[in-house]
């Protein structure tokens, strides 16, 4: 067995011990990816505990103290150098050079990966469009206008009922009635998601405009109406 746990100390002793990852030694991966947040105030103070082994072995036992790990600086957050039309409209004529036909597709998701989530990756426009005969493909269009085929993917068995652009208008609509002015943000997600909640299938556009550290996201679903999930 592996186990990984996180332990808070002082003078007096632990404060607090947390397991982050359990895993079998028969798992045929040979490694785990754990994430989590730590106040700096408190980093020398943390000690991550490795422990390994078992019956008949025996256990080993390692730890590390945070607050002498080099601390890695993930890249600075960057605001996408191409418009989200922009970025479509590049992945399109991109497409059109690889002789993939877009006249029946349908865009399911134009995304900005670097600005909105937490990840180490390249800033960049990710493009999934979904095809005939339950086949799709995504585009990565980088911040020097350049493309590439990422990979072919299975289409979602439901379908927006609302095409992209009609569902960020609907959006924005619905955002000046609730008074929320998104005219200085950039658009930076667009992205047709299912949930699945008792075996009960709820589409929906999930939509998402940033301006520094601001978010503002709106849900908008099948029958056109909008839900405001973020404001601030």
């Amino acid at each position: 067995m592996f186990e990984l746990d996180l332990a808070l100390t002082d003078a007096n002793g632990t404060l607090l011990q947390v397991p982050l990852a359990i895993r079998s030694r028969y798992n045929k991966e040979n490694q785990v990816d754990v994430r989590f947040l730590i106040k700096k105030d408190v980093i020398n103070r943390a000690v991550l505990t490795i422990r390994n082994g078992g019956p008949p072995q025996g256990e080993a036992s390692y730890a590390i103290r945070l607050g002498e790990v080099p601390v890695l600086n993930l890249p600075k957050k960057s605001m996408p150098k191409k418009s989200f039309t922009e970025a479509v409209a590049i992945a399109e004529q991109f497409l059109r050079g690889q002789k993939i036909d877009l006249s029946n597709g349908v865009l399911l998701r134009a995304e900005f990966r670097n600005y909105l989530r937490n990840e180490r990756e390249t800033p960049r426009w990710d493009i999934t469009w979904a095809l005939a005969g339950e086949k799709g493909v995504d585009v990565w269009v980088s911040q020097d206008g350049s493309a590439k085929l990422n990979q072919r993917r299975s289409s979602p068995r439901i379908l927006p009922k609302k095409s992209l652009m009609e569902a960020v208008t609907i959006a924005e609509e619905f955002l000046r009635g609730q008074k929320v002015d998104v005219s200085k943000h950039m658009l930076l997600r667009a992205e047709f998601t299912i949930n699945f909640i008792n075996d009960r299938a709820t589409p929906f556009w999930d939509i998402a405009w940033g301006l520094d550290d601001q978010r503002v996201i709106v849900s908008v679903l099948q029958d056109g109406s909008a839900k405001l999930i973020r404001a601030r």
